[in-house]
């Protein structure tokens, strides 16, 4: 194989197609030095762009999809010469160490190898020295894949609040690898004998199948190890693919420890965060504490180490496979069931610090969805039980909680309750009248108020209580978590003890002031859209980020919530108490503070200003969409096309001119920010419009309404279509003439041309 490089720059389809084709044909020795070049090409080693897998989407490159699909499929090639070059067991390739987590680098360096990494690790023995990892063809891949995700030279921009993710190639290939490899559905990793004897043999070396060396790690108990591999010297391995042998389950172990480690690996400032003895979390702070709150955030809070949304995505979906994985036990003693056993207690820890790391420095916008929602895909497993019947997002069929995962709920004490104070400090520090922060407050109350949830939370909590035996069996191994997870010196705060009630009762006035503020907003957003007839033949009208709709159901969300927090921390009597202080304080002046905060509402949102491109405004609730989005290409390509006609219409000081001063939009200064700054700088610029066309009118729903109304009429009494259209034209026509006439429309400009340009 002379021309491997050739090879790699063909277009993708003849790439993928000469790769497979290279598979069969070629032997492993001239595979053996083309599979680093492929692999380094894929994921974008050297070049840092690879072959766009976290890019391609489903609807925009159907047709690259495809084939990258199949090519990477567990049952496609890549996989195929994976299993063809592992029949050489002395066949390893390096993985630099630079390329590992931190932590797992840190504890490497200090000389505690991590177990998983013992048997894989190459030292040089002169000084010591580590120098990286030697792996196997399919170890090789599956590093680098679970890698690309977090590979800081590939990091992508993703729309946070885009929730059509599955689309993505590199996530479909995270479904299918996790599928094939940890089964949900009863059936076993397919046997590495079954594969080799569907093919034919490799030429240069006899079939030998990778076992798991000595001192390579295990999840799995001895006496399940020792019993399977009994049964395999006497025989009973064969090629079927329902039985898994112990020596074929390490794929299945490679995949999900590397998808722990490097997925859900958080920041150096790991153990700095979670080990601190002289310092409380912020969620301690009392609520109106900000100088404390802002001094303990201080340098800790950026950016720079956050998960991107597709990293979190990836993410919930692992967790919500695991949940799955994990609840297709099938009590037979196999290896595949000790592994299904064992896998959420052994990453319950990490999951625990990647959810409250990010939780942490998340920024307070509304892209905390994304992590919000992954935690309650992890503190909700009785949600995924049956893999074969999936259920959506939205639908929440479990209203009640089972005894069965009383021993989940102890040994995740923690994530229930630690998780829930921190969020009640973060969403009392954010506008609970916007949409989707009463959405998320939502959430969590609806997922709170599970029926025997909060019952088996207290009953863990009463474990803890000194000199009480009530639940004494969870005693000793919910307290045994919370050292290993925060510490010894560690002081666990109740999540029904007085002070976090405390509070949530200060929390619950906040609901009170917020719905008083959504109700206030919905009046001011039902009066803005009473638009008069005359703004549109103007084209001006109220901007709004939300609809009506919209904050209506704010309303009922705030509401929901406030009782779903009633009822778990039982507030009936306490929280009737705070509500009357709350109202007796707006009684005395409740008509004037109203009407002062509608009238600085009002005009707050009236000195709002948009300084940018007139047409690139948002799409707003009064428009539709498509046309919004249609009108606009059609418009600026007639713009750019003609300008030079455009600008000379413009300028004409005759009746043609008076009336092309109403028809287009006149030249205007814009202003944006340019991003390329230094130092992340964004400088204002002001960039001056030419005349131009502009259709976005004709996409208000009041201006189809009227075109509608008047073609059902002039269609009442008979008149064609062609008709209809050249009447509204000519209508349209005499009035622009009409505003000519009586002076109204614009004047001439006193410059000759515009030095202007699109």
């Amino acid at each position: 194989m002379k021309n491997m490089n050739s090879i790699l720059s063909l277009p993708l389809p003849n790439r993928c197609e000469t790769i497979a084709r290279l598979v069969k044909e070629c032997t492993n020795k001239e595979l053996e030095n083309f599979f680093p070049l492929l692999i380094d090409d894929l994921f974008g080693i050297t070049n840092q762009v690879g072959w766009k897998l976290r890019s391609i989407k489903f609807n925009s490159n159907p047709y690259e999809f495809e084939i990258l699909t199949k090519f990477l499929h567990p049952n496609g090639p890549v996989f195929k010469l994976c299993y063809k070059l592992l029949s050489d067991c002395h066949l390893k390739y390096d993985f630099p160490l630079s390329y590992l987590p931190i932590k797992v680098q840190q504890m490497i360096g200090d000389g505690m190898v991590p177990s998983f990494y013992a048997d894989k690790l190459q030292v040089d023995h002169k000084n010591r020295t580590p120098l990286g990892l030697a792996l196997n063809p399919f170890e090789l891949f599956m590093f680098h894949f679970v890698y690309h995700l977090v590979n800081p030279n590939i990091q992508l921009q993703v729309d946070a609040n885009q929730w059509m993710y599955w689309e993505f190639l590199y996530i479909r290939l995270v479904e299918e690898y996790l599928n094939i490899f940890l089964p949900c559905n009863g059936s076993s990793v397919t046997p590495l004998s079954y594969i080799f004897s569907s093919q034919s043999p490799p030429r240069q070396h006899s079939v030998h199948f990778p076992t798991r060396p000595a001192r390579s790690p295990t999840l799995l108990r001895q006496s399940v190890i020792l019993n399977q591999s009994s049964s395999v010297q006497h025989g009973s391995l064969h090629t079927s693919v329902q039985a898994t042998p112990t020596f074929e389950l390490w794929r299945s172990e490679l995949i999900a420890q590397l998808c722990i480690d490097f997925w859900l690996s958080t920041s150096s400032y790991d153990s700095q965060f979670y080990n601190t003895s002289n310092q409380l979390p912020f969620w301690t702070y009392p609520l109106n504490d900000t100088k404390s709150y802002q001094n303990f955030m201080g340098p800790v809070w950026s950016q720079q180490f956050l998960p991107t949304g597709e990293h979190l995505r990836v993410v919930r979906f692992l967790i919500k496979h695991l949940h799955y994985f994990a609840n297709s036990l099938v009590d037979d003693s196999s290896v595949m069931d000790e592994l299904k056993r064992v896998i959420i207690p052994s990453c319950q820890g990490k999951i625990y610090r990647f959810l409250r790391y990010t939780m942490q420095h998340w920024p307070l916008d509304t892209s905390f969805r994304l992590i919000l929602e992954t935690w309650l895909s992890y503190i909700q497993p009785w949600r995924y039980q049956d893999y074969s019947r999936r259920i959506r997002e939205s639908d929440e069929r479990s209203h009640s909680v089972d005894s069965h995962w009383m021993p989940f709920i102890a040994e995740n004490l923690l994530g229930y309750s630690l998780i829930f104070q921190q969020l009640i400090v973060r969403f009392s520090r954010v506008d609970l009248a916007t949409p989707k922060n009463a959405h998320m407050l939502y959430r969590v109350g609806k997922v709170f108020s599970l029926a025997n949830l909060t019952d088996y939370l207290r009953d863990v909590e009463a474990a803890l209580e000194e000199g009480k035996p009530v639940c004494s069996k969870w005693s000793g191994l919910v307290r045994q978590h919370i050292v290993d997870l925060e510490g010894s010196g560690f002081q666990y705060q109740a999540l029904f003890g007085s002070e976090t009630k405390s509070e949530v009762i200060r929390f619950t006035g906040q609901i009170q002031q917020a719905l008083i503020t959504a109700q206030m907003r919905l009046e001011s957003e039902s009066e803005n859209q009473k638009i008069s007839f005359l703004c549109l033949f103007t084209g001006q009208s109220f901007s709004s980020e939300y609809s009506v709709d919209e904050r209506k159901k704010v309303i009922t969300n705030l509401t929901s919530s406030l009782n779903a927090l009633k009822r778990i921390f039982e507030l009936e009597g306490i929280e009737n108490q705070s509500i009357s202080l709350n109202s007796s304080s707006f009684a005395n002046t409740s008509n004037m503070k109203q009407d002062i905060r509608r009238i600085d509402y009002k005009r707050n949102m009236k000195d709002v200003k948009y300084d940018g491109d007139p047409d690139l405004q948002p799409i707003k609730s009064f428009e539709n969409a498509f046309l919004v989005r249609a009108l606009y290409h059609i418009s600026s390509y007639i713009s750019i096309t003609y300008q030079h006609e455009i600008q000379q219409l413009y300028q004409r000081s005759d009746w043609c001119g008076g009336i092309m001063r109403q028809i287009l939009r006149g030249p205007s200064v814009i202003h944006t920010y340019d991003n390329s700054g230094p130092g992340g700088y964004s400088p204002r610029v002001a960039r001056t419009l030419p005349p131009r066309l502009s259709l976005r009118i004709w996409a208000h729903h009041r201006t189809l309404v009227l075109l509608f109304i008047a073609f059902i009429l002039l269609r009442f009494f008979g008149y064609p279509t062609v008709l209809v259209i050249i009447i509204a034209l000519i209508v349209w026509f005499l009035f622009l003439f009409f505003i000519y006439l009586i002076g109204w429309a614009p004047k001439p400009p006193h410059v000759s041309s515009f030095n202007s340009s699109f």
